[in-house]
């Protein structure tokens, strides 16, 4: 009798502990904005939990890490991304933005997360345009919850787009970082005082792009555009050059960070262009609208 009574005990306790968290979504908007100098799609939604995070822990269970991804479709299906936002991108090549669902110790309702998605990034015709938003969550794995949640088709204006190639060609840093320091400790040599020099692109808060860098030496040079990177911005956009001296081992320190509005560059497209900021004594790049 023991065995019997003990079997659906164990059964419940078991289906308890691996009960999966039930997640809706509501309230699916889109609006456009600008957001960090860039014309951007602020998609925000609601999420509503049925267990909070402490409801999950009585019942043994305090692994969960939930995602939302955020896709979106046209009239048709799911959009490409445009070219340069290959960190938005499925293995196909459709646009997607994700971003984790923090479990807090008493909360069943989450409200307003919003996600920013530059137009630039949509592979999708300037103008006015219907796009439909889709919610889908996943696990820490990548293994889909809920499949989607689709909200309704909105109509709003695409503003227009700039293909652009960017192509530095040579950097040199200052001797000294910005507390007159050197910029990396003396190990072996006193080559090893020097900063590995490299180059990146910040547009909309993400860095779309990273140059290999120069190891021991305060400058990068690539003459034959071997890292030349090529990328799509909305018109009236601005984006921003990064100068690092790379650490593989910690953060990388920085040497300058120079701003670019494309709507004074147009005027320069294709012209060589000498600039020298913060620590970077001089910097020659190129950029071209295609």
């Amino acid at each position: 009798m023991r065995k019997h009574t003990l079997l659906p005990f164990l059964l419940f306790v078991t289906a308890s502990i691996f009960a999966r968290q039930e997640i809706t979504v509501q309230n699916i908007s889109l609006q456009s904005v600008a957001h960090s100098n860039v014309s951007c799609l602020a998609v925000q939604c609601d999420i509503l939990l049925s267990q909070t995070y402490n409801e999950r822990i009585r019942v043994g269970d305090s692994s969960e890490v939930y995602f939302f991804e955020v896709w979106l479709k046209d009239s048709v299906d799911y959009m490409q991304s445009s070219k340069g936002f290959g960190t938005m991108t499925d293995s196909i090549g459709r646009l997607k933005c994700s971003g984790p669902i923090v479990l807090r110790y008493d909360v069943k309702m989450y409200g307003a997360f919003t996600v920013y998605i530059p137009f630039a990034a949509m592979q999708i015709p300037s103008g006015l345009q219907r796009i439909k938003p889709v919610i889908k969550i996943v696990d820490q794995t990548g293994r889909i919850i809920k499949p989607g949640f689709g909200g309704e088709y909105f109509s709003l204006e695409v503003p227009p787009k700039l293909h652009l190639r960017v192509s530095v060609r040579d950097i040199l840093a200052a001797e000294k970082d910005q507390k007159g320091e050197n910029w990396d400790y003396q190990l072996t040599s006193p080559e090893s005082v020097k900063p590995e020099v490299c180059w990146s692109i910040n547009y909309a808060g993400k860095l779309l792009s990273r140059s290999p860098y120069e190891v021991n030496s305060y400058t990068y040079s690539d003459p034959d555009g071997r890292y030349d990177f090529e990328f799509t911005i909305s018109k009236d956009d601005i984006f921003y050059f990064e100068v690092d001296d790379f650490d593989v081992s910690s953060y990388s320190d920085k040497i300058g960070t120079f701003k670019v509005d494309i709507n004074e560059m147009q005027l320069l497209s294709g012209a060589n262009i000498n600039v020298k900021f913060d620590k970077v004594e001089k910097m020659d790049f190129t950029i071209t609208i295609l």
